[in-house]
């Protein structure tokens, strides 16, 4: 994976569970800019990093697929937006 790729992962995994970057930061003890580079790939995150920040965002599962070059992560999010979205929609009508 690519420094670009890891970054928009890693964005995702902190979007996915409603974190800012600030606040991904601050459990991670680092710089909130450090979370923009490490996002838009100018900064390659040390592996400890990546796996408190999978952690973190509850998304273990998402980075190791992602890691070891499998690509099902991509379904598994778009499924779990699908049902997010129809959770929503059924709890509006209820």
């Amino acid at each position: 994976m690519s420094s670009q790729e890891i970054g928009a992962l890693l964005r995702m995994c902190r979007e996915r569970k409603g974190f800012s970057q600030s606040a991904i930061a601050s459990q991670l003890y680092i710089n909130r800019s450090t979370v923009s580079r490490i996002e838009n790939g100018h900064e390659i995150p040390s592996i400890d990093l990546v796996m408190r920040w999978a952690e973190i965002t509850d998304s273990r599962e998402f980075i190791a697929m992602a890691l070891v070059g499998n690509e099902a992560w991509k379904r598994m999010i778009a499924f779990e937006t699908v049902f997010t979205q129809m959770k929503a929609m059924f709890t509006s009508i209820a």
